[in-house]
């Protein structure tokens, strides 16, 4: 543990925390626990952190901004986007069809993960010098509840760059949960659930809990939007502005200015804002808190039928929750205060947390937890696992609603042709409900999504066919799927593939 970090990696900002005798959060020279999560690229080097943000969008540097919004997605995904112009630099294809920020005038080129490493490197480096003599090499890590498995997988591949061995991912709305649960002096009900309601600078979380002494956190849900963040809340401002603008003053800004995108964040917690770097015609933009209200309510709205779904699929109503706790600093909008204490009636408490640094502090109790108390955290499968068997139908290996770390029974397949070579299956997920209490469960190919291949080579294993082969799944709370196959007669380990992480929990 004293050679571990928690890292809560956002859009925004980033945080840490290390263990130094006790518990410790990870601050800068200056004591800011926040680390901007901005990367200027000033010729070989990168420069992280508030210097980087200072300098978005003056001309000439090259500042990538927002890079947890595109890491693990293609180009295709990018093209998408709403809004492409949040990430600071000049977005381009790579050769392999994943997105490049230009970083030089050359035309230089980073990837999201090698922009990312150097986040975490500068985090790294920061712990390595405060918690000395230790030196960190391991991370608990948190992620959005629906991160797919290539976003998961190339965060992950981004702290390895910055010599970290991730030991854990943790989804970020069970790790703010676990920031007050495991050290406050409140008596949790069984029947108590809560929301967390995580709203970052690019992503927005919804999850629902329940906890208890005996079997700790048990996650029951999630929902979330990973393109609704603080970005839409700044851009929506900017947008205002330079409308406002326009037609009261009949000046042109250029959209949408980065300087006035940086000035229009700080509206969140003002009503002010100076505009004379922008354009030397303008003065002071004021903007009141009514208003300020109206222009963001779209955005407000998209994170509230969020929290609906996940009620709904769930089958509760909003006078279920006993509990909802705001995370991520565009939860600090008084919108979303009003908003959610309209849909959730005066009955239900919010709990004070720390919306900058809880998560990462959940992460950091976890660990601890894991050293101490295994039970702290327990999450079920969210999404049923199958294997492809032919004729359009799956067999449920690993069903959904069963508490994880789960281990599927073996199930023994024969192979059927004569002298086959490969044994070539799919692997699916389903999102619908199963029956916990039936033995075996089958589903149509037609309500299942395709997620991996199993390729066995029977040569290269020189065995011959006819053979009977053994396959299990296993999933564990970090959202890591593994599968195995075995010879029927004699147990030799034939397959062992690890499909990471996945957004099963």
């Amino acid at each position: 543990m004293d050679h571990t970090l928690a890292i809560d990696f956002g859009t925004s900002n980033s945080a840490a925390y290390i263990f130094k005798r006790k518990m410790e959060v990870l601050t800068d020279s200056n004591g800011n626990y926040l680390f901007p999560s901005y990367v200027m690229y000033n010729g070989d080097v990168a420069v992280i952190g508030n210097i980087a943000k200072i300098n978005l969008g003056k001309p000439g540097k090259y500042v990538v901004a927002s890079v947890k919004r595109l890491i693990g997605l293609r180009y295709e995904d990018y093209e998408k986007m709403d809004q492409k112009n949040i990430f600071g630099c000049e977005v381009v294809r790579g050769e392999d069809g994943y997105p490049r920020f230009v970083v030089n005038n050359q035309g230089g080129l980073r990837s999201c993960i090698e922009v990312a490493s150097e986040i975490f490197k500068a985090i790294k480096k920061r712990a390595d010098y405060y918690g000395s003599p230790n030196v960190y090499d391991e991370a608990y890590l948190t992620i959005p509840a629906n991160f797919d498995a290539r976003q998961c997988k190339a965060i992950k591949l981004a702290a390895t760059l910055a010599g970290l061995t991730v030991r854990k991912l943790i989804a970020e709305p069970t790790a703010a949960a676990l920031s007050y649960v495991l050290n406050s002096d409140l008596t949790f009900l069984p029947q108590e659930k809560m929301i967390v309601y995580d709203f970052g600078g690019g992503t927005f979380d919804a999850s629902l809990l329940t906890y208890d002494e005996s079997s700790g956190i048990q996650v029951l849900g999630e929902n979330g939007d990973n393109h609704c963040g603080g970005n839409d809340v700044d851009l929506a401002l900017c947008e205002y502005i330079q409308n406002t603008v326009r037609e009261e003053e009949h000046i042109e800004l250029i959209p949408p200015s980065k300087s006035a995108r940086r000035k229009s964040s700080r509206l969140r917690s003002i009503t002010d804002i100076d505009l004379s770097e922008v354009n030397d015609a303008l003065d002071t933009f004021t903007i009141t808190a009514a208003t300020l209200g109206v222009i963001i309510n779209p955005i407000i709205k998209r994170t509230i039928d969020c929290v609906v779904r996940l009620l709904e699929n769930n089958d509760l109503q909003p006078g279920n929750i006993s509990y909802v706790f705001l995370v991520g600093g565009s939860s600090k909008l008084a919108s979303v205060t009003k908003s959610l204490q309209t849909l959730f009636g005066s009955s239900c408490q919010f709990p004070s947390v720390d919306p900058d640094h809880c998560v990462a502090f959940g992460a950091m109790c976890l660990l601890h937890s894991d050293c101490t108390n295994p039970k702290a955290l327990q999450k079920s499968l969210s999404t049923s696992y199958g294997l492809g068997i032919g004729n359009g139908q799956v067999l449920i290996m690993l069903k959904k609603g069963c508490t994880l770390p789960l281990t599927s029974r073996y199930y023994t397949f024969t192979t059927t042709v004569e002298r086959q070579q490969q044994v070539n299956m799919k692997i699916y997920q389903h999102s619908g409900n199963v029956d916990l209490t039936e033995r075996f469960s089958m589903v149509s190919e037609k309500n299942c999504h395709y997620i991996f291949d199993l390729e066995l080579s029977l040569l290269k294993k020189r065995i011959v066919a006819p053979a009977m082969i053994d396959i299990t799944f296993s999933f564990d709370i970090g959202g890591v799927l593994c599968v195995r196959c075995f010879r029927h007669d004699n147990q030799e380990l034939l397959y062992n593939e690890v499909f990471e992480p996945l957004s099963g929990t």
